[in-house]
């Protein structure tokens, strides 16, 4: 039996399972300093895609695909800059794509999640600082699904709102 790349069998009672395994990754990065090195920007994606599947004399007995994306976005950088004075900004943002499919079942989760701090500092002291949050995350199933939607500034949740209205429910008897 000749096998494809990725490929192997096993002998089963109902004969030889066929499975094949392929696999994709990439990889983009960026790192930028500017403005002497007081500046920061960080770019970087990762993106998978994986394909697993069995057949027995091909019959799919089983197929699935999943493919995740990584992104990160990352910027720290100061200005105002007087003497020893001067503001510091970091702002993050990263988060998870996941799609997957399974024969006639798909999924899909969407992460987001960024943040942005900020401070003040005179001669070495930090005099004022601020921070604020956000994510947003949908998971979608063929059969449902659920959404969360959360913000925060300096400890405090200022919005927080969820949403399952699309998940199926029960029938009315009647």
């Amino acid at each position: 039996m000749s096998l494809p790349p990725g490929g192997s069998w096993v002998e089963s009672s109902h004969g030889n399972v066929m499975k094949t395994f392929h696999q994709r990754f990439s990889y983009e990065n960026s790192n930028v300093y500017s403005k002497s090195g007081s500046t920061q920007v960080v770019n970087q994606t990762i993106d998978t895609k994986s394909v697993v599947s069995a057949t027995i004399g091909g019959t799919v007995l089983l197929s699935q695909e999943v493919h995740r994306v990584f992104p990160l976005y990352l910027f720290d950088g100061t200005s105002d800059e007087v003497g020893d004075d001067y503001s510091l900004v970091s702002v993050i943002k990263l988060g998870i794509s996941d799609k997957r499919q399974q024969g006639f079942s798909n999924s899909s989760l969407q992460n987001a999640q960024s943040a942005r701090g900020s401070m003040r500092v005179k001669k070495n002291l930090v005099i004022f600082g601020s921070g604020e949050n956000h994510q947003v995350y949908k998971y979608v199933v063929t059969d449902g699904c659920y959404f969360r939607d959360v913000s925060s500034q300096n400890y405090t949740v200022v919005l927080d709102h969820s949403d399952g209205s699309c998940l199926k429910r029960p029938r009315d008897v009647g």
